[in-house]
């Protein structure tokens, strides 16, 4: 579901940023989340307006490590996924 997602993802991000997680949010009305028909997430990475977060934001290699937490993501859901089909 949508909430064991969003956990994953926030999970997987933070440990590959070594950074903190602020939590997770519920979706309001107007969101595309609402809609999909599928487990989706939305994740916010940093903030322009944060001066260290567009400090971090303008960093390569921290942006890689960003991408390294959302591939972890997937993987381990597909994982999960591919698991859950074995059993049936």
């Amino acid at each position: 579901g949508n909430v064991q997602l969003a956990d994953l993802l926030t999970r997987e991000v933070t440990i590959a940023s070594s950074n903190r997680a602020e939590g997770l949010v519920p979706a309001d009305g107007d969101s595309i989340l609402m809609q999909i028909k599928i487990p989706a997430a939305e994740v916010a990475l940093g903030y322009f307006s944060n001066e260290t977060e567009r400090e971090l934001l303008g960093q390569e290699a921290y942006r890689e490590k960003l991408a390294g937490g959302i591939i972890n993501t997937i993987t381990k859901a597909c994982e999960i996924l591919d698991g859950l089909g074995a059993e049936e």
